[in-house]
């Protein structure tokens, strides 16, 4: 995904990649890093969107143009917080489309099927 912030494209992520990464980064498990989101959702939204642009512009071995605080006044400025069609509502959604396709089972799976996912061993 890609937003215009001050003129610049900021790529933001939120693949297996990024959310690894963010584990790490607050040394917490896939439970923990969700528990806080529910605890603090806005904050720690925010956060982990920022620090999906940070993991892009890594990955792409480039600066990242902007500093957290013109992410922040972007979303303030467009009124992004109290719009569920806005970036951070995308950005929210495909997040948690990551974790629902790679960490959660779809309709058709069993309980089994749960315990792989989750833990990533073979049964």
């Amino acid at each position: 995904m890609v937003i215009q912030v001050k003129g610049h494209d900021i790529k933001l992520g939120f693949g297996l990649y990024f959310l690894g990464k963010a584990q790490k980064k607050n040394d917490t498990d896939l439970q923990g890093l969700l528990k806080s989101l529910v605890k603090n959702p806005i904050a720690d939204m925010c956060d982990l969107m920022w620090f999906s642009a940070v993991c892009e512009a890594e990955l792409d071995e480039v600066e990242l143009p902007i500093k957290k605080r013109d992410l922040i006044e972007f979303l303030e400025e467009s009124k992004d917080f109290d719009n569920t069609e806005g970036v951070l509502a995308k950005w929210s959604a495909k997040f948690t489309d990551t974790i629902r396709g790679n960490f959660l089972p779809n309709e058709e799976s069993k309980g089994d099927d749960v315990k792989k996912k989750l833990i990533g061993v073979k049964m």
